[in-house]
C-alpha cells in the first residue's frame, strides 16, 4: 500500500508491554476514522528513526509505502 505524505493526518504511537518487554507500534491516522498499522518495534532507537522518517515524509508530501508484513528482528506485524 502506498500513501502520500499529505494524506497522513497524524502519526500515532501505541506503547505497551508484551511479556515484560516494552513495544512501540506506529499507526498512521488518515482521517475520517481511518487508521493504518505501520510497524511494531521493541527497539526504541529503531522506532524513533522510522517515526522521524515518517514525519519528514508527511511534511514533504513524500510517498510512504506501508509494509505488507512489518516483520523483522525488531518489528512485528500484529494484525490478525
Amino acid at each position: 500500500m502506498k500513501i502520500n505524505g499529505n494524506d497522513i493526518k497524524n502519526l500515532v504511537t501505541r506503547f505497551f508491554y508484551e511479556e515484560d518487554e516494552l513495544r512501540f507500534q506506529i499507526i498512521l491516522h488518515l482521517g475520517l476514522n481511518k487508521s493504518v498499522f505501520y510497524q511494531e518495534f521493541n527497539d526504541y532507537l529503531k522506532y524513533k528513526k522510522v517515526f522521524n522518517e515518517l514525519l519528514s515524509a508527511k511534511s514533504e508530501n513524500a510517498a510512504v509505502v506501508v509494509p505488507l508484513f512489518s516483520g523483522g528482528e525488531h518489528a512485528q506485524d500484529k494484525r490478525a
